[in-house]
């Protein structure tokens, strides 16, 4: 899925996001007592502290959505990863490396 949208503003989740944000949540709440780490991230074309807010915003939006289907927030925490940690290292624009990753752990 993708989320679009510019830094300093808020993001909306395409169908294709949400999708895969309930299926992350459905078991997250199956396993229980458990930590989500919701890691955003961003491709290597623009600047850096632009690429760094963009993937903070991508790891709120996707949070705040989890937490509207009743996780807890503090089970939560979303982090920005910017462009750090590549899927594909270019410096074109790559759909693969904008992306959304949950970690989910029991505690």
């Amino acid at each position: 899925g993708h989320i679009v949208g510019e830094p300093k503003q808020e993001f909306s989740l395409d169908d294709a996001a949400k999708a895969t944000l309930v299926q992350a949540r459905a078991a997250a709440k199956k396993m229980g007592d458990v930590r989500l780490t919701v890691g955003g991230h961003a491709d290597l074309v623009g600047p850096d502290t632009y690429n760094q807010a963009l993937s903070e915003l991508r790891a709120a939006a996707a949070a705040k959505f989890l937490q509207s289907g009743g996780l807890k927030p503090a089970a939560i925490t979303a982090k920005g990863y910017g462009e750090s940690k590549p899927v594909k290292a270019t410096n074109e624009p790559e759909p693969a490396n904008r992306r959304v990753e949950i970690r989910l752990e029991t505690r």
